[in-house]
């Protein structure tokens, strides 16, 4: 684990940049779904892709620090809740 820090954040560019460790998320859906694509049978290499992937699921949530930052991008969190509201709406009718 380390530190980063950020120089020049603004509306635009604050939440991805913060937010960016959850993109080892995606990593590990994606070889998810490629494992169990076609039924899941345990194979010996299962336990090699575990040891692969345990470091980016134990350091793939962002820190406190970069979840106050990202909150610099209020107007796009703001059009993210409209957008899911309206979304949200439609189906309730």
């Amino acid at each position: 684990m380390g530190s980063v820090s950020f120089a020049n954040l603004r509306w635009y560019n604050a939440m991805p940049t913060s937010l960016a460790p959850l993109l080892g998320l995606f990593i590990i859906l994606l070889v998810a779904i490629y494992r169990v694509n076609n039924g899941y049978v345990f194979q010996p290499m299962d336990v090699a892709i575990w040891c692969l992937l345990a470091p980016q699921f134990s350091s793939m949530w962002p820190s406190g620090n970069d979840w106050k930052a990202s909150f610099i991008s209020w107007p796009v969190y703001l059009v993210g809740i409209v957008a899911l509201v309206y979304s949200l709406s439609r189906f309730v009718k």
